[in-house]
Order: C-alpha cells, then structure tokens, then sequence
C-alpha cells in the first residue's frame, strides 16, 4: 500500500468517526430521518418528502409561542414581499363575495405604480377570467396566483364593470409595486392621499398601516412635504397616537415610547400585547424560513409589552389610553368603523376629508383632544 492510499484511508476514516459521533450526539436528527424515510417509502399513499418535511418542521414550531412559524418554500416569496413591501403584481385587492360567489376588485390603488387602475380597472369590478382562465368557483389565492407573476409580462384580465352585462378584457403589464404603508385619510381625485382632516386648524392624520423596510422613509417623506406646505403645526404639538386590539408588535413599542416620554397622547383601546422579537433563520440553502421568538422588548419604563400564555387582564402588558381617553368598541361599532375605514382607503373619484370622521369614535376623540390642545396654545 503506497503512503498516498494510506493518508487518503486514514482521512476517511477519521471523518467518519466525527460525523459517527455527531449523529450520535444529535440522536433527535437521525430519529427524524428515519422517520421521514419510513413514512416516504413504507407508507400506503405515496408522498414526496418535502410536504412532509414542511409539515415536521410545522409540528416542531407548534410546541413554540403563537409568533414563532415556519414559512415553507411556496410561501417564502410571499412573506419577504410582504416584509419588504413590494411585490410584483398589478396593484389590487380583490375580496370574495361569498353571496353572490364571485371575485370582487377592492381596491385599484395599494402603492406606486398603479397598472391595473390605469389599464381601466375600478373598485367593485368583478374578475372573470384570466389570460382566458375562468376564476368562478376558483378559490381566492388560486386566482390571485393567476394574476400574479414576473414584472414586465402582460396578463389578460377580464372583469364585469358594475352596471354592465359584457366583460371587458384589460391587458395589463405587470410592475413592481411599492406598498404604501405610511397612508392618510382619504386618496384625492389623482390617487394621493390626503393626510388632513376638515378641521379648524387643520389636523394632519398620519396612519402606520405596516412597518417594514420602507416605513421609516415614507413617514420622513410624509412629514417633510407637510412642513414645507406649512401644516405640521397639529401633528407634532401636540400629537394623539391612536391604538386598539389590533395595534400590535412595532406599533405598541412606538406607542409605549411615546406615552413613557411624555411625547403624545394614547387615545383608543388596550393594544394587543406583542412584544416578542422573531428571528428569521434561513433554512433548505435559503429556500424557506424557520421564525423563531428570541427575545423580548421591555418599554423605556421597563415595564413588559408582551402578553404571554397566561398573562392576565390585570398585569402590566400591552400599551393602554391615557386617563380620560380609554375608549373601547362594542363589536357593533368596531364592525362599522372597519367598513367606514375600509371604504375610505378605496380609490374614489370625489372623496373628501370629513370632520370628524362619525363612525371612528376614537379618532372623534382624538380630533376632540387635539382641538382643545391647540385652543390652549392660541
């Protein structure tokens, strides 16, 4: 045996003695792979191993806290897009319709560009097929998933305009759309938004729909462009935040330092307690994501922001109003104030600012509080 073959069998050897004893150690992870390989080639039904190992993985984070997930590679396009705020597509929310079973076009106008609007798209439009595809009795995400796809393809959307009886066919290029997540009142009649309500002096309301890597900038911009028009006077001395049960995660933190530094006013509801910090680890080389909750944030007080398992109504979580200003909704007024809310985020030709608006009790309050502030300082 030459001294060459000699070095190359003693190499292998030693390498399989460690990764012996790393299987060894790590017992739990051979388990798995017996497990998964008896389920793929045993089993009566056949199944591929990666819907099983998505659904192991599903099973493992299940036993975490309601934060920590798994996002599998179907879904991970999905999710980063949602982090980043954008998305290829043609601009729309559409929502199902379940009376009449149909696919209803909600919204023309999310972010910057605009494709679908400009193609001839309306609000309450209904999609009837796509490149030639009938949607009826699809389900909502397998025809979204026909709508969408790469930047730069066209795709044929025929839709029913309200008031008609003959579907039209748009053809509309796919673009990059940014999502608007720092958003105003109502949109005006060119699809900016407005961000003043009809008050004397006027108040600026500035709505955080999301937070995510552009946040911080579009709210920059917004502030920026009123202070130049010279109405930033009521949005920052003095300022209201506006919280309820959805409110949640980086809005709470934003809320609770404001509140701690005496900056603004929490006028609303309890938020909803989340107060967790998820870590995103790559996994299958980068193909899906396993979340996993690491930490905690704590409040400038050092109070706790996050609502655990067992936590009750009477301990210290989540952000709550200021004295005065706790306003909780009956399911009743919630239900009304999300369609009054929703209505008003949908492009309309025409819309206009209200004051204040009737069916947001909280933002009347909020209004209420910032008129009587600046009454003071004048």
């Amino acid at each position: 045996m030459t001294r060459l073959n000699f070095t190359l069998i003693w190499c292998v050897g030693f390498i399989s003695l460690l990764c012996h004893q790393r299987v060894e150690h790590h017992s739990y992870g051979r388990y798995f792979y017996d497990a998964l390989e008896t389920i793929h080639g045993q089993g009566l039904e056949p199944i591929d191993r990666q819907p099983l190992f998505d659904a192991a993985i599903r099973g493992m984070t299940s036993q975490l806290d309601q934060h920590s997930g798994f996002v599998s590679r179907k879904n991970r396009q999905a999710y980063q897009s949602e982090l980043d705020q954008h998305f290829s597509g043609v601009g729309i929310e559409v929502h199902y319709d379940a009376e009449k079973k149909r696919i209803v076009v909600a919204n023309t106008i999310v972010g910057h560009p605009h494709p679908a609007h400009d193609a001839g798209m309306r609000r309450g439009d209904q999609i009837v097929a796509v490149n030639g595809v009938p949607v009826a009795g699809k389900p909502l995400d397998e025809a979204m998933q026909l709508i969408k796809g790469p930047a730069g393809e066209t795709v044929r959307v025929s839709v029913l305009h309200e008031g008609e009886t003959k579907p039209v066919e748009l053809n509309i290029e796919r673009q990059e759309i940014q999502v608007d997540s720092v958003v105003g009142d109502v949109r005006r009649d060119d699809g900016s938004w407005s961000y003043l309500l009809d008050t004397k002096p006027p108040i600026a309301y500035v709505r955080i729909k999301s937070f995510g890597e552009g946040t911080s900038q579009q709210l920059r911009t917004v502030l920026e462009k009123l202070q130049k028009e010279g109405k930033l006077q009521a949005l920052v001395v003095p300022m209201a935040v506006l919280v309820n049960g959805e409110s949640a995660s980086a809005s709470e933190i934003f809320a609770a330092c404001m509140q701690d530094h005496a900056r603004a006013v929490i006028v609303g509801s309890r938020s909803y307690g989340k107060g967790s910090v998820q870590k995103m680890y790559p996994m299958e080389s980068g193909e899906s994501i396993l979340k996993l909750t690491t930490a905690s944030y704590w409040r400038p007080s050092n109070k706790n922001i996050h609502k655990g398992k067992l936590a009750k109504d009477s301990e210290d979580w989540g952000v709550r109003p200021d004295t005065g200003y706790d306003l909780p909704l009956t399911e009743e007024q919630e239900k009304k104030r999300r369609e009054a809310r929703s209505d008003r985020d949908a492009f309309r030709i025409g819309a206009t600012a209200e004051k204040p608006p009737k069916l947001d009790p909280q933002l009347a309050k909020a209004v209420e509080l910032l008129e009587a502030k600046l009454r003071e300082k004048n």
